[in-house]
């Protein structure tokens, strides 16, 4: 998918390396939108999502650590007919390591605590993460 948005245009797609992931060259970051930095309109949020992906963006990146969940949620209430009907045009990068304890928030990269954190996203508390086989091209 690309879309033009005045001369220079909006994106043309990349490949990442090998991946048969094609990405936007730009991305639409869901750090604001996990409620750490404040209140934020949801509808407006939901609403630019929508906007960025009427312009060609297919690369959105969220984290475990942006609201603990609450900017995957959020990504996929807005996404959620190409969710399910157009998944593989999307690709939705990551971030985890990080685990809640009664001292506060820790790092933890262990394969254990990033398993649970992937089962979590799985689980419909997030929006399902999942890679384009490799060697699939998006024709």
């Amino acid at each position: 998918m690309t879309a033009a948005v005045g001369e220079g245009g909006l994106h043309e797609d990349n490949n990442i390396g090998t991946s048969g992931l094609f990405v936007s060259r730009i991305a639409f970051g869901t750090w604001q939108l996990g409620g750490d930095w404040g209140h934020f309109d949801e509808a407006a949020a939901i609403a630019a999502i929508r906007r960025a992906r009427e312009l060609g963006v297919n690369f959105f990146d969220t984290a475990q650590a942006y609201g603990f969940g609450a900017s995957e949620q959020l990504l996929g209430k807005a996404l959620r007919r190409e969710l399910t009907t157009a998944r593989d045009e999307l690709v939705i990068a990551t971030k985890g390591g990080l685990r809640r304890t009664e001292a506060g928030v820790i790092r933890d990269a262990s394969p254990d605590c990033l398993r649970r954190g992937v089962d979590a996203g799985q689980s419909g508390r997030a929006c399902r993460h999942r890679r384009r086989p490799r060697g699939r091209s998006r024709a």
